[in-house]
């Protein structure tokens, strides 16, 4: 779960020599988060706390699909 959160930062903040994306970091974020990593889980809540269009827009995105199944 630590390399997950350490990817979503490097996509968050753009290092490690990766792009700046943040639907994909907000991903790792989630997905470092729902293994236990409490560092996941905060990074994926400063994120939808603060806003940023393209997360919500994803987040949004991935609920419509789970309720559709549900």
């Amino acid at each position: 779960p630590a390399a997950l959160a350490q990817l979503g930062d490097y996509y968050y903040y753009g290092g490690g020599g990766l792009p700046r994306d943040q639907p994909r970091a907000f991903n790792y974020y989630e997905n470092a988060a729902a293994r236990g990593h409490a560092g996941g889980m905060v990074g994926a809540a400063n994120m939808l706390i603060k806003g940023d269009h393209d997360v919500l827009i994803f987040a949004h995105t991935k609920c419509e699909c789970i309720s559709i199944y549900a």
